[in-house]
């Protein structure tokens, strides 16, 4: 995440997110297979049905571009904190798709969770809408780093701020989307974590 988000900074007009995300999705892949190679797991019959890691797959793939384009219009730290909101995302799916039941304390922690990103989210626009003295660089857009002409899209800086929230609230979708088919996988096919590790990276 650190060399990630130095890449952002440290680049003027860096406009290639989604090399960034195939290049993380590459790495993982790699990961997986070795690790299968080297317990055994890739010679081993796969339990769940080949179709629902082929979506997942596709779900991974879209959550990643998707979660990497976002950086394009929000800070990097912004988009992280947004991530974790994932969780309440995953629960709504599961509740509704797989009939999952929470208690009221794990329900309650997660609207917290959402509350605190929210609050983030609005100190970020603050920071971002705020003035800059011409005498301080501690106030900085959180698209400083690039340069608002082909890559701003003739938006505003409101307009490209949402944006970034809108598709980063979108990835987070997909990744709960992704988790759940996985879930299903494991809980109704007997499917273990490596097996579904290696075959949705792979």
């Amino acid at each position: 995440c650190y060399f990630e988000e130095y890449v952002y900074r440290s680049l003027p007009n860096f406009d290639y997110f989604w090399t960034v995300a195939l290049a993380g999705l590459v790495t993982f892949a790699s990961i997986s297979v070795a690790s299968s190679l080297a317990d055994g797991t890739l010679m081993r019959a796969r339990k769940a049905p080949i179709k629902l890691y082929v979506i997942q797959a596709l779900l991974l793939a879209a959550y990643s571009t998707v979660g990497k384009l976002c950086y394009k219009w929000i800070n990097y730290a912004t988009g992280t904190v947004l991530r974790s909101s994932k969780l309440v995302f995953t629960m709504v799916i599961s509740v509704a798709w797989l009939k999952r039941k929470y208690k009221p304390h794990q329900v309650a922690a997660a609207l917290l969770l959402v509350i605190a990103v929210a609050f983030f989210g609005v100190a970020e626009h603050e920071q971002h809408s705020a003035p800059i003295d011409a005498d301080s660089s501690d106030i900085v857009s959180p698209n400083a780093e690039i340069v608002t002409d082909e890559s701003s899209l003739g938006l505003s800086g409101d307009v490209r701020l949402a944006l970034g929230f809108g598709l980063s609230v979108f990835a987070i979708f997909l990744g709960s989307l992704q988790s759940n088919v996985s879930e299903h996988a494991m809980r109704n096919h007997g499917a273990d974590v490596r097996e579904n590790i290696l075959y949705t990276n792979a």
